[in-house]
C-alpha cells in the first residue's frame, strides 16, 4: 500500500533524508496576516540519525502532489514504550523573512521588483507571482524584519498580505482568488460560528502632529449594533514608514475576527488560505462568501481531519 503522505528533509548544503512512514502530522497554512505556516511530524527515526543536525528545509507531498515547503526549526529524538521516534517541527518559508532584520533605509521610489531584489532575493526567497505596484518615500526603520518591510509595502501599495505557495515561493497579489467551492455540512464533524465584539473598533481617528490634518474611518455596522470602541493616534512626516497604517487600515485590522467560522471536516480538504469560498450552512443561518484565513490538517494512520478557519469577506 502506497503512503499517501510523504516528507523529506533537505540537508545543508545538499543531501536528502526521506522520512519513514509518518505516524502523525499537523500542518498549518495561513494567509500571511500576523502568522506563519507551521508543521509538526512524528515518525520512526531515519537509519542514520547523525545527519539530522544538517536538516535545513522540508518538503511534503500528498498523493504525489507537493503541498508544503518549509524550514526545519527543531528535530527531536525520543525513546518510550512504543520504541524510538523522531519529531520534526518548523515553519513555512515566511520564517526566513521573519527571522532576519534589516538596516534603516529611505527609498524615494520602490517597486515590487525592487522590493524583491532588496529584501527577499538575498534570503533565497523566489517569487511565483508578484503583481506590479510602487510606493514613493518608503521608510524602513532599523531593526525591522524583512517580513515587516514586505508586509508594509503590501499594505500601502494595495497588495494582499504576502503568502507562500506549496513550493515555498512568495505570492504578492492584488486580488483574492475564488476557491471555486461551496462548503456545506457534508463530512462536517463540527462547526463554530463566532460573533466577536471585543477588539473591534467603531472609529479610528489620526491627527497630523504639525498640520493638524485628520484621517478618520468608522464601522457603521458595528455602531448600529451598539458597539463603541474609539481609537485616537497621531502621524507625522512626509514619508511612509513600513510600520505605519492609515485610519482605515487600522479599523479593518480590528475587524478581521469580527465574524468567523471554524469548520472541521473528516479527511483532507484541498483549499488554500487567502481564497474566497462560498459557505452554505442553513443550520447556522450562515450563507455567503468567506475568506479562508488558515487551514489546519491533522492526521495519523487512523485517519485525518481538516479544520478551516474563515472570516466574513
Amino acid at each position: 500500500m502506497n503512503q499517501p503522505f510523504t516528507a523529506s528533509l533537505l540537508l545543508y548544503p545538499e543531501g536528502t533524508i526521506p522520512l519513514p512512514a509518518l505516524r502523525s502530522w499537523e500542518l498549518l497554512w495561513t494567509e500571511g496576516i500576523g502568522g506563519c505556516d507551521a508543521f509538526s511530524l512524528y515518525a520512526a527515526p531515519p537509519a542514520d540519525p547523525s545527519r539530522l543536525k544538517m536538516a535545513d528545509r522540508i518538503t511534503m507531498e500528498h498523493d504525489g502532489e507537493r503541498i508544503f515547503t518549509g524550514l526545519v526549526d527543531e528535530t527531536e529524538r525520543s525513546v518510550g514504550p512504543q520504541g524510538s521516534a523522531l519529531t520534526v517541527r518548523g515553519r513555512g518559508m515566511a520564517a526566513r523573512l521573519l527571522d532576519n532584520q534589516v538596516e534603516a533605509r529611505l527609498l524615494r521610489r520602490v517597486t515590487t521588483e525592487e522590493l524583491l531584489r532588496l529584501y527577499t532575493a538575498p534570503l533565497g526567497i523566489t517569487a511565483a507571482q508578484a503583481d506590479a505596484a510602487a510606493i514613493s518615500n518608503f521608510s524602513v526603520a532599523c531593526g525591522s524584519s524583512a517580513m515587516q518591510v514586505v508586509q508594509g509595502f503590501c499594505a500601502h501599495a494595495g497588495l494582499l498580505a504576502p503568502m507562500f505557495d506549496a513550493s515555498g515561493r512568495l505570492l504578492l497579489r492584488k486580488q483574492r482568488q475564488a476557491a471555486g467551492m461551496t462548503l456545506t455540512a457534508k463530512n462536517l464533524r463540527s462547526a463554530v460560528f463566532r460573533d466577536q465584539r471585543y477588539g473591534v473598533r467603531s472609529r479610528v481617528k489620526l491627527t497630523h502632529v504639525v498640520s493638524g490634518a485628520k484621517l478618520a474611518a468608522s464601522n457603521p455596522d458595528f455602531i448600529t449594533r451598539g458597539g463603541r470602541s474609539e481609537a485616537y493616534g497621531q502621524y507625522s512626516g512626509s514619508v511612509t514608514p513600513a510600520a505605519w497604517r492609515t485610519a482605515k487600515q487600522r479599523l479593518d485590522a480590528s475587524r478581521l475576527e469580527e465574524y468567523t467560522l471554524e469548520l472541521c471536516y473528516v479527511g483532507s480538504v484541498r483549499v488554500r488560505p487567502g481564497t474566497v469560498a462560498t459557505v452554505s450552512l442553513p443550520e447556522f443561518s450562515v450563507e455567503g462568501k468567506f475568506v479562508l484565513s488558515s487551514v489546519r490538517w491533522n492526521g495519523s494512520a487512523q485517519g485525518s481531519t481538516t479544520t478551516l478557519y474563515l472570516r466574513k469577506e
